[in-house]
């Protein structure tokens, strides 16, 4: 019986020896340790990544750990990084939703302002644009960037960020506005023209919404 318990635990022990990932971590023999760990197929694609990363990036910290401890610690902290991205994404798809339930901007028209004719000033493509109040609260702010694509999809204008603060809106209401991006910002300005304007494609990001009574919604 004796016998047996013996050569259980020399068998583990040979296993345990045998095994790269229950060494421990040094930075002068970490390449030949790692081609071990490879050969050996104890560990997915992924975790060999993973293990590699930690090992590397965390070289001061793994000195004196196995590698299977790095590999913990990797996948500890991966799980933490992987549910705060996740958090962060949820929070924004929120803001997102609570902002493009407040309000809706679309483009409905378009002319072209040239220069004058003494050139002091820059000529303009100019968008006339609705916001749509879809709250039951007077808006006094809004703030928003757009991005224009041909038919494309290529983009072919960037605003800058547009602050409209000098219109009210009040509950369940709409007003028209305008805004304009200077012309000669991209080579592919000649799809935006009159006659083109219904097949230019708007993307709108709504960053900031304020309202009369002081509360806002952010993006």
């Amino acid at each position: 019986m004796k016998k047996i318990i013996i050569a259980c635990l020399v068998s583990i022990f040979l296993v345990s020896c045998s095994n790269p990932l229950n060494k421990k971590f040094d930075p002068k023999t970490f390449d030949t340790d790692y081609e071990a760990i490879l050969k050996s197929k104890k560990l997915d694609k992924e975790d060999e990544e993973l293990l590699a990363a930690m090992a590397l990036f965390g070289n001061r910290s793994s000195i004196g750990k196995t590698y299977k401890q790095i590999l913990k610690e990797a996948k500890e902290k991966e799980k933490e990084r992987k549910e705060l991205a996740e958090k962060s994404a949820r929070e924004k798809a929120e803001k997102e939703e609570k902002i493009n339930n407040a309000i809706t901007i679309s483009f409905y028209d378009y002319y072209f302002k040239p220069t004058d004719v003494d050139h002091l000033f820059t000529s303009y493509h100019v968008f006339k644009y609705a916001v749509q109040n879809k709250t039951d609260k007077e808006i006094v702010g809004v703030k928003f960037t757009y991005t224009i694509y041909n038919t494309l999809g290529e983009m072919i204008g960037l605003s800058n960020t547009v602050s409209l603060t000098d219109k009210r809106i009040p509950p369940k209401e709409s007003i028209q506005a305008e805004t304009d991006i200077a012309k000669g910002r991209s080579e592919k300005e000649k799809d935006i023209n009159e006659s083109n304007f219904r097949n230019l494609k708007f993307k709108i990001t709504i960053e900031k919404i304020v309202f009369a009574d002081g509360t806002q919604l952010e993006n």
